[in-house]
């Protein structure tokens, strides 16, 4: 209809002004029909997760992983800000529409400490929701060309209740009594850069033990040898009960994974010394 439209306009314009003006032919349009795009392929085996920026992630990143943001599952308002979401419900919902469950396998992909400590982060987040099988690696360190298509998708697993453990976090409450009981199987370490710790205020009591020394050459998590002396170097009893804190609980958070994957008994104070000091930025 379109084409015989401009072809009988044109001709009579032809005609009136004593033209001859070629028709034209433009292409077919059918607007019944919707274009089908291709389905995204869908993953088998363990979960990917890329933990690094959303810009980093769409410059390249392993076939299969999909990008993922801690602060996608935290609070967002000071002074709580960085501080786990409470709603542990809404956080299993997120997990499992990433095929996620209590039973599947995950890996977590980040940049060790050239990063901001972000894989750790998602990684004790998700020990903390229940999730058994969690390993951290340095994205470097893996083999294999990257892509920049954003094809990975898992199939959303089943509803399930998240069961958090709680010997992995510990509460502002909790720790002003260990500030102001002072026992001694409990101790306070601040995982910030040694200049922070010094420059900046800091929970009373803490010893300084930068996050990054809590990462091997290769910039993976140390193992337990390593945890041990770098404990002993701060006469810190490696029995204790160890609460690990930064500025946002990121960072506290790779430390805490990595202690807690030792066997020893690490916590996060994932509100960190944002909600700590109560400054609101």
């Amino acid at each position: 209809m379109i084409s015989l439209f401009i072809l009988i306009f044109t001709t009579a314009l032809g005609k009136a002004d004593g033209l001859i003006v070629p028709s034209v032919h433009g292409p077919t349009i059918n607007l019944e029909k919707t274009p089908v795009y291709p389905k995204k392929q869908k993953y088998k085996g363990p979960i990917l997760l890329d933990a690094r920026s959303q810009f980093d992630y769409a410059l390249g990143h392993l076939p299969g992983a999909v990008s993922i943001r801690w602060e996608d599952y935290s609070q967002t308002q000071e002074p709580h800000k960085g501080g786990l979401d409470p709603d542990f419900s809404l956080l299993s919902r997120k997990l499992r529409y990433l095929g996620i469950n209590p039973e599947k396998e995950v890996i977590v992909l980040g940049l060790g400490e050239r990063g901001k400590g972000e894989e750790g982060r998602i990684a004790w987040m998700l020990e903390f929701m229940g999730i058994k099988k969690i390993k951290v690696e340095n994205l470097i360190n893996v083999p294999g060309r990257k892509t920049i298509e954003d094809t990975a998708r898992y199939e959303s697993v089943p509803p399930w209740n998240p069961k958090p453990d709680y010997s992995l976090r510990v509460k502002k409450s909790e720790v002003q009594e260990i500030v102001e009981k002072k026992p001694t199987d409990k101790i306070i370490i601040d995982v910030r850069d040694t200049l922070a710790f010094k420059k900046e205020k800091s929970i009373s009591g803490a010893i300084n033990i930068p996050w990054n020394q809590f990462i091997n050459a290769q910039g993976e998590p140390v193992k337990i040898d390593k945890i041990k002396d770098l404990l002993s170097a701060k006469k810190i009893n490696p029995d204790a009960n160890l609460i690990f804190y930064s500025e946002d609980g990121v960072t506290s958070g790779y430390v805490t994974f990595t202690v807690s994957q030792a066997g020893l008994h690490a916590q996060n104070y994932d509100g960190g010394y944002n909600e700590w000091s109560g400054d609101v930025k």
